[in-house]
């Protein structure tokens, strides 16, 4: 059953027909539910290999789905995609790191965790500083818990590494330049990515969307106040 869902979705994606709930904020829209979910769930590498047969196609997904605000779902893809991808993947990141939010700061840390630990440790801390904030700007705080997801995109040598990174204060000074990076940084997406992790997204009502976006600035400065020293 669970391989079957996994195909469907996949037909879903590669046909760009997953659907989205209008946001009262104005020309936005809400990511769906089913974007929410994506963390959740393994990519199955083998069958995204028989569906994308060259960059080309796979670029046009990418930049498809973002269209379509499913931003969890095109990390997931990106995270996923077949090793032969990684430089495409990084490039098209790069390319549009203004259109892209928090997850994709992790794919490029994953694409990078086996060859430069130090990148891979920089991508990763620019993603949680950008996460961070953009948590503090959804109305509906239990939203806040989708940052925990975004681990599941993490590589395996940040993951046995994080520990000792953490005791040795690397992680708080890779943190005070990610945040120095996130006040440079023009962003040219709203929050649903991570708001949509709300509960109200399941509600009759539906998501209740988040704060002026000219607030990501006084939020940065709220972390950056609250920076544990080490």
């Amino acid at each position: 059953m669970f391989i079957r869902t996994v195909l469907v979705l996949l037909l879903i994606l590669l046909c760009g027909c997953i659907g989205q709930k209008a946001n009262n904020n104005a020309s936005t829209t809400y990511t769906s539910k089913d974007d929410v979910s994506m963390f959740s769930h393994p990519t199955d590498k083998e069958e995204l290999s028989k569906r994308i047969v060259d960059e080309q196609q796979l670029e046009k997904v990418l930049n498809a789905q973002i269209a379509k605000g499913n931003y969890n779902l095109t990390a997931r893809i990106a995270a996923g995609a077949p090793q032969q991808y990684d430089a495409f993947i990084m490039t098209w990141i790069q390319q549009n790191i203004t259109e892209l939010p928090a997850p994709f700061f992790y794919v490029m840390s994953r694409k990078l965790d086996a060859t430069d630990n130090k990148a891979a440790l920089r991508w990763y801390t620019r993603g949680y500083v950008l996460a961070m904030v953009d948590r503090k700007l959804c109305i509906d705080k239990s939203a806040r818990q989708g940052i925990e997801y975004l681990n599941y995109i993490l590589g395996d040598e940040l993951k046995q590494n994080i520990g000792s990174y953490q005791e040795s204060g690397l992680i708080y000074q890779e943190r005070v330049a990610a945040i120095e990076y996130a006040g440079t940084l023009k962003q040219n997406y709203d929050p649903m990515w991570i708001c949509s992790h709300g509960v109200s997204t399941f509600t009759e009502e539906g998501n209740s969307g988040f704060e002026p976006l000219e607030k990501r600035k006084d939020k940065l400065d709220e972390l950056a106040q609250s920076l544990p020293k080490k």
